[in-house]
Formats: C-alpha cells, structure tokens, sequence
C-alpha cells in the first residue's frame, strides 16, 4: 500500500466572519437604532459569503406548533401541577400590579437595560408582566412528563414565542427606540424601515446580523475558488 500526495496552495482565502450582536437586537429597538445600510448587489454578496448558512432556516412552523401541542397534552396528565404553576405566577402578577414584586431579567438580558424599566412604573410592570408570564411557562414544560429530547424542544418553542412577544419589539412599549424616534427626529425609523425591506428583499426576511459594508468582493473577500490542498490516493 502506498500513497502518493498531491499538495497545492489555495489561491484566496476568505476573513472570518464579523462577529453579531447580543440580544438586545429587538425588531422595535433594531427600527429605531438600525445603522442605514446602502443596497448593493456585490456588498450583499458579500454579505452571504460571510453568513453562510441562514441559522433559521430548517425551523418549521408546523413542526414547532405540533411540539408545543404535544406539550400541552402532555402537561394535561398533571393538572395539579399545572394549576399550582398557575396559581404561583397569579400571585406573582398580583405582587406586580401592586408594585411589590423583585422579578428582574437575567443579568445577560440586554434588552432592558434602559432605566425607563426600572424607573417608570408602567414599564416596570411591562417588564416584570413580561418575564413572569415566560417564567411560568417554562416551569409548565418542566412539569410536563417528556422525554430529554421532547423537553428541548418545547424549551425551544417557548423561548421562540416569548421572544416574538417580548415588549421591546414594539415601538410603543421599547423606551429606548421611543427615545432615539425623538432623537432623530423620526429618521431613525425611516432607517429602520428601509433596513426591513431591505432585508425582507435580500436577507429571506431575516434580520441581518452583519454589516456588509466594509466587504469587498476580490478586495478584503475571495473571489477564486480553492484548490485542491491534498489528496491521498490508495493502491
């Protein structure tokens, strides 16, 4: 047996990929603080070497709606449990309402940090409404007799949904993208609304996480394709 290697070197090679932002990249606050990015063909180009795969694509709807309804077949062979859960988050929420509750988001949740949530007595309750009602619903799909699989899964598809509701994904109840609309003088969401149909154009109606405009194609990006680096052939 023998082997006879075949080395070349690879004409380009491509940067790593820029780095993405935290969480605090909700769709009201993303509107309204969103940097204006000028469409390009070859900087979205750019922008597609760089990402490679869509990290939300393959997520099926159905497939979520299915789990989430299995869940909740599941937890319903536990109604005791379900309705202490229940219960425990009403109290919770009424220790909102009276203003005496200590709910705070995690300390890697970045998307209330403006002190408007903690200073302004609406939004803290906003805010506190918020992450009990998601807190509770995780605990539900702890409660739910599922396998380690199936409870990843619901996880997942609370997280998901807490995520689409989370009040910083709406003007109105985002201080921070209300106070940078007066900033600007409302340029911020002219800016955040062309971002969106941008991105609802180019990026598959994705958020882009990348700003392309520092890539070039054949500049700073390869354009060549690679080589073959070795090859072992086998006698």
């Amino acid at each position: 047996m023998a082997t006879k290697p075949e080395t070349n070197r690879r004409r380009a090679t491509r940067p790593p990929a820029a780095g993405t932002p935290g969480t605090a990249g909700a769709a009201g606050s993303r509107a309204a603080a969103a940097p204006d990015r000028q469409e390009s063909p070859i900087a979205d180009q750019a922008a597609g070497a760089i990402l490679g795969a869509n990290p939300f694509l393959g997520i099926d709807p159905r497939e979520l709606l299915g789990g989430a309804i299995g869940w909740m077949g599941k937890l319903a062979t536990r109604p005791g449990r379900a309705g202490s859960e229940v219960i425990s988050a009403g109290r919770e929420l009424g220790r909102v309402a009276a203003g005496r509750s200590e709910m705070k988001p995690g300390p890697g949740d970045r998307r209330f940090t403006d002190p408007a949530w903690v200073e302004n007595p609406l939004y803290r309750r906003l805010m506190q409404t918020y992450l009990v009602l998601t807190a509770a619903a995780h605990r539900l799909v702890d409660e739910a007799p599922l396998s380690p699989l199936d409870s990843q899964r619901a996880h997942m598809s609370v997280s998901l949904l807490a995520d689409a509701l989370a009040p910083t994904n709406a003007l109105l109840s985002n201080p921070a993208a209300l106070k940078r609309t007066f900033d600007t003088a409302g340029m911020s969401l002219l800016r955040g609304a062309r971002n969106f149909v941008h991105d609802l154009r180019e990026n598959g109606a994705m958020p882009a996480t990348v700003d392309s405009r520092p890539f070039k194609v054949g500049g700073n990006i390869a354009v060549t394709s690679g080589a073959v680096v070795h090859r072992a052939e086998v006698f």
